[in-house]
């Protein structure tokens, strides 16, 4: 708190180290750097101090370092016990925890870890009305620094917990692309304290798998065109599957595996015939690319169980 308090013996210290840090990573020529002021803290009050007085202390001792140089800060908001505010779920304007990272300037990114705790459709639906926030008041990247294994609903305490499933954290990976954030990495792979619900999928052999998919199907289409479009879709359930488009030249669908694992797609009428080709998941494995049907609202079944990736093309 000595950043609120200007405590004159411990505020010194505290600048000293933060310079120290910047330095490193200047001086260092990494520009690919992140600074996350705190880690679901809890602290602070309607201006989230201190962390706004850290993320505005970096970014100008980083330009009087470099003016060339942009440095990405952000704040990791709790949403839980001890927050200074709590809420039962996350699309709650009114809560500084969700309203003021995104209004005030000091921060110029989003984490939303936290959102991980949520599942399903549900995870997906409050990460699309976050972003529309975020689009509305100036656009900036969204991360996911935690992709958590277990279930942490919003408002809930640490020992409320639930335990998770691999299918619905890996699914959470993929709807927070397919949903259009910045970021994702899978939390640590080890447990809070033995017996508790495991915290992620770290870098076990199932996550590996998940990310040599992920590097594939980013190989596959240029996901910087497309955006978030499930509205193209039509006999979906909830949590069925989740499209990204750029209408009229690519097309990209998320299947969880859940339901008849089959939705329609609206395509524009064009004199272009599409192909699709389909990305095994688990296996991080193509098959051949076929032509589709030329009609409006072709039908786009799964070919197997589990999770996979539907990419449509022009031929």
């Amino acid at each position: 708190m000595a950043a609120v308090t200007q405590d004159p013996v411990l505020l010194p210290y505290q600048q000293r180290f933060v310079r120290k840090i910047v330095d490193e990573v200047i001086g260092g020529g990494f520009d690919h750097v992140l600074f996350q002021i705190d880690n679901e803290s809890g602290i602070g009050d309607e201006t989230l101090e201190p962390d706004p007085y850290w993320a505005r202390f970096i970014r100008s001792h980083a330009r009087k370092r470099r003016p060339d140089c942009e440095v990405y800060v952000c704040t990791s908001r709790r949403f839980h016990w001890p927050a200074p505010k709590l809420t039962k779920h996350f699309r709650d304007w009114s809560n500084p925890e969700i309203r003021v990272p995104i209004l005030n300037t000091a921060f110029n990114y989003c984490d939303i870890s936290q959102n991980n705790g949520n599942s399903g459709q549900q995870h997906y639906d409050d990460l699309l009305w976050y972003r529309a926030k975020v689009l509305a008041h100036g656009a900036r990247p969204i991360n996911n620094i935690k992709c958590y294994h277990f279930n942490w609903p919003i408002g809930a305490r640490f020992r409320e917990r639930i335990a998770g499933t691999d299918a619905e954290a890996t699914a959470k990976f993929w709807r927070v692309v397919f949903a259009g954030a910045a970021s994702i990495r899978f939390h640590r792979s080890t447990r809070s304290r033995p017996g508790a619900p495991r915290d992620g999928l770290g870098l076990s052999p199932t996550a590996q798998r998940h990310l040599h998919s992920m590097n594939e199907f980013l190989g596959a289409v240029n996901i910087f065109r497309m955006e978030p479009r499930n509205d193209l879709l039509s006999e979906r359930s909830a949590n069925e599957a989740y499209c990204m488009a750029e209408p009229g030249r690519q097309y990209a669908i998320f299947f969880t595996g859940e339901a008849d694992r089959a939705v329609r797609i609206k395509l524009p009428a064009s004199e272009h015939t599409f192909q699709l080709k389909w990305l095994d998941i688990a296996r991080t494995s193509w098959t051949k690319a076929i032509p589709l049907s030329a009609e409006p609202r072709p039908r786009i079944t799964a070919p197997g169980l589990g999770q996979y990736v539907a990419v449509l093309s022009y031929r």
